[in-house]
């Protein structure tokens, strides 16, 4: 469809759902469709050329696979204690090349693919030339670091969703109050005590909110309502949901606890300074807890018949290449 004789960009794309029955039954598209399916049969068969060029692509996917999990385990390493990614250099072996540079190359002692991906690199740094794509420069880090916070913010946007969904309308509200049997809310204010108030009951009674979000579709409700709360349904019924919602539960509780205790008319500037520093070490706990908090929510799951876990988002490039430098 794409080629000159199919519908190029040139093309008017308005007119192309008059094409489409003409280009399924042309003789280019029935080829195209038979090579196909010849191509799927070889592989499944095992037979044929093609099967080795497969085999070469899964082999080399695999690789970048475990290169990237090792890149990314470091940028967690890094991020949770706060520390600096690059040093002065960004070379290979350079012993000024930063907390990021020098973890992986420990990694790389015990790796083989890892170690064989520095030897490239080093070899190429040598010569005064570049790799194409390595994913050690520090604009990789930061593009890994705003992906996870941008899949963080979507799953909290989610959650504000589903609850903006049923307080739009008083009967919409009745069902929920009927199957939860409290109120949810959004946020009435922005102290904390509030935040951990509208928490607490999505986090509890998700399986609840599910069945009076299924309960809401019998309603005469508006095509973009019932697309929102069937997204919402989607949602609410993930494993990712359950998660997100112990997670931020633990951590708003927390925050409040020091928060009314800093507030008191009694507490003194040495109260909140150790209350403060109380809150820190806490939430340092909570972040060595994460296969707790993680099989938590796995008997969550087990319990409401969600056993999946959240699926892969495609990384999209970005163009900015500036780096975090350790002062």
């Amino acid at each position: 469809m794409a080629s000159k004789q199919g519908w190029g960009t040139e093309q008017k794309w308005k007119k192309l759902f008059d094409r489409l029955p003409q280009h399924e039954n042309s003789t280019a598209h029935k080829n195209c469709y038979l090579a196909w399916r010849e191509l799927e049969r070889r592989l499944e068969s095992d037979t044929g050329i093609d099967v080795m060029s497969h085999k070469v692509i899964m082999s080399e996917t695999e690789k970048w696979r475990n290169i990237l999990k090792r890149i990314i385990d470091v940028v967690i390493f890094l991020v949770q204690r706060g520390l600096a990614f690059c040093g002065l250099s960004q070379r290979i072996g350079d012993i000024h090349n930063g907390h990021f540079l020098g973890i992986i190359e420990l990694q790389a002692n015990y790796n083989p693919v890892l170690a064989e991906h520095l030897a490239k690199i080093r070899a190429l740094q040598e010569k005064g030339e570049r790799l194409q794509v390595h994913y050690l420069l520090g604009s990789s880090q930061i593009e890994f670091i705003s992906n996870c916070t941008d899949y963080v913010q979507s799953h909290i946007f989610d959650e504000i969703r589903a609850t903006n969904i049923i307080q739009s309308c008083p009967q919409r509200w009745a069902i929920l109050k009927k199957h939860v049997g409290e109120s949810i809310y959004t946020l009435p204010g922005t102290r904390w005590t509030d935040r951990v108030a509208s928490v607490r009951p999505f986090a509890a009674h998700l399986a609840e909110i599910r069945l009076a979000l299924k309960k809401l579709l019998s309603l005469n409700l508006t095509p973009k309502t019932i697309n929102e709360d069937n997204s919402v349904i989607k949602y609410v019924s993930s494993f990712i949901c359950i998660l997100m919602s112990l997670m931020w539960l633990k951590i708003l509780v927390q925050i409040d606890r020091r928060n009314q205790l800093i507030q008191a008319r009694d507490a003194t500037v040495d109260v909140e300074v150790s209350n403060l520093d109380s809150l820190l070490t806490d939430l340092e706990d909570l972040r060595g807890k994460w296969p707790q908090i993680l099989n938590e929510a796995k008997l969550v799951a087990e319990g409401s018949k969600l056993n999946h876990l959240p699926s892969k988002r495609k990384v999209k490039k970005k163009s900015k290449t500036y780096c975090h430098r350790g002062g």
